[in-house]
């Protein structure tokens, strides 16, 4: 993971402009894929000539670091809305409700403005075909079957801890198995687990690498990783309910910079700038409905889906993730 700051070189008459005004940059931290963020914000510095200054850290960290109270974080972009809902009952968010939200689906937006979706991902099996076939083991159809034994140390998911991913995958399982059987499902998938993974994508790396049989990730990682060569995993949208992630942008209350924060708020949420990601193989499900969308996007309408909670989500979070440590303690 990268983690270190990227800088880019702008327009010498902005900048005097910039420092004429008493403006500061625009700091950003990305939860999104760093190729991603990288050619967005080289886009939106031609675009509009400001200048951006960013990290890549996980959206589990961000959080973190702006509850602790971190002053540098203008906007929040590439992060699942979940943690986003989080933040925002922490009060950590400033509403801001761009007129570009007009082309933007309702149903991937804060309806006070603290947070817009950019992008959906969705959630689903990701396995190694040929390992599988190796085996002679069918392939998952169901999350249940990551509880088979011949997955004993062969699955790697990632951490609900650290990734929002994981996290997204307790909250379904909370949603369609219920108090009665959520820790039995967990706790037996848990069995089967020989790591977790402090990145959403990270787990399907090892998949892919016949490290491992079986993951839970978002399906367009999967298919970046398999455009990267990793050419036996396979996409399974189970024929149970799935769900997914609204990947989110927000100005941050402790922005210095709201209006510059603004701008690029309102950027983010046009059709050209959600179609960066295709360009370099993320196929995320767009939210700006005047936006082309990448033929490998499959649409949440084409699914069963679990709608996401995100009040109950914020509500039960640390409720969720201590139940899950002892769970996972327990063997």
């Amino acid at each position: 993971m990268r983690t270190g700051f990227y800088f880019f070189v702008v327009a010498l008459l902005f900048l005097t402009s910039c420092q004429a005004n008493g403006q500061k940059m625009l700091y950003i931290y990305a939860g999104m894929d760093d190729g991603h963020a990288i050619k967005a914000f080289e886009q939106f510095e031609q675009d509009t000539g400001i200048r951006v200054i960013f990290k890549r850290l996980s959206n589990g960290k961000i959080l973190s670091l702006l509850e602790e109270g971190e002053t540098t974080i203008d906007i929040w972009y590439g992060g699942p809305s979940i943690l986003f809902e989080e933040a925002k009952q922490q009060g950590l968010l400033f509403p801001y409700q761009s007129k570009t939200r007009e082309e933007i689906d309702p149903r991937y937006l804060d309806e006070e403005g603290y947070w817009t979706g950019v992008y959906v991902s969705i959630l689903a099996l990701v396995a190694n075909q040929q390992w599988h076939m190796e085996q002679g083991i069918e392939l998952p159809k169901r999350w249940t079957d990551l509880q088979r034994v011949e997955y004993k140390n062969w699955l790697t998911l990632p951490d609900p801890q650290e990734t929002g991913t994981g996290y997204l995958t307790l909250t379904l399982f909370q949603q369609i198995y219920g108090e009665l059987r959520v820790q039995s499902v967990v706790q037996n998938i848990n069995h089967n687990v020989s790591e977790y993974t402090s990145t959403g994508q990270g787990s399907g790396r090892v998949v892919g690498a016949k490290k491992s049989a079986a993951t839970i990730m978002f399906a367009h990682d999967a298919l970046r990783l398999k455009k990267e060569g990793y050419n036996d995993l396979v996409v399974i949208y189970p024929n149970e309910p799935t769900t997914y992630e609204i990947g989110a942008v927000a100005i941050t209350q402790m922005s210095e910079n709201k209006e510059l924060a603004k701008m690029f708020v309102d950027w983010a949420l046009t059709a050209n700038a959600q179609e960066i990601g295709k360009r370099i193989g993320n196929y995320q499900y767009l939210t700006n409905e005047n936006a082309s969308q990448p033929v490998q996007a499959i649409s949440p309408a084409d699914l069963l889906i679990s709608m996401p909670d995100h009040e109950q989500a914020s509500r039960k979070q640390g409720q969720w993730l201590t139940q899950f440590e002892k769970w996972r303690a327990k063997e």
